[in-house]
């Protein structure tokens, strides 16, 4: 198990937030999905690219220039707390980046491990 797996296993605290919520998100990145989940990168450093979450709310659809092009993405809140975790991809405009779409990032330094990393 990796750190990033054994992470998501554990109780999470989102930052601004009192409480400790139980992870909701998938505990495994698409491993398959190229490139790796360590190569993405969010707007607050090392993202991670998940083929599901739960116990989000989706802000409205807003085209993005991104680092790979213009996309049409939603950001992605915590329900519990309201804190923004990332983003989902609707619509990849480059053919390259088509494998995104319906997919999300979740960002590493918007989500706190409980004693630390």
């Amino acid at each position: 198990m990796t750190d990033f797996e054994d992470y998501f296993l554990n109780f999470v605290k989102f930052p601004g937030s009192q409480k400790r919520h139980k992870p909701s998100l998938t505990t495994r990145p698409p491993s398959l999905l190229t490139p790796p989940p360590q190569a993405f990168q969010g707007r607050h450093g090392r993202a991670y690219l998940f083929n599901d979450v739960t116990n989000i709310t989706l802000g409205g659809k807003e085209d993005r220039m991104l680092m790979t092009g213009l996309h049409t993405v939603r950001d992605v809140f915590c329900t519990p707390c309201g804190n923004l975790m990332g983003w989902k991809y609707e619509t990849a405009y480059e053919t390259g980046q088509k494998y995104k779409e319906g997919k999300f990032i979740v960002e590493k330094a918007m989500v706190l491990h409980e004693g630390g990393w």
